[in-house]
């Protein structure tokens, strides 16, 4: 469960990472 919930947490900051990238993206 725990290591469950790690990926999780994972997952979910590769996202705001790539959304922060796409943002950099588009400002350029």
């Amino acid at each position: 469960y725990h290591e469950e919930v790690t990926t999780i947490k994972l997952k979910f900051f590769n996202v705001a990472s790539n959304r922060q990238d796409v943002n950099e993206f588009k400002k350029k």
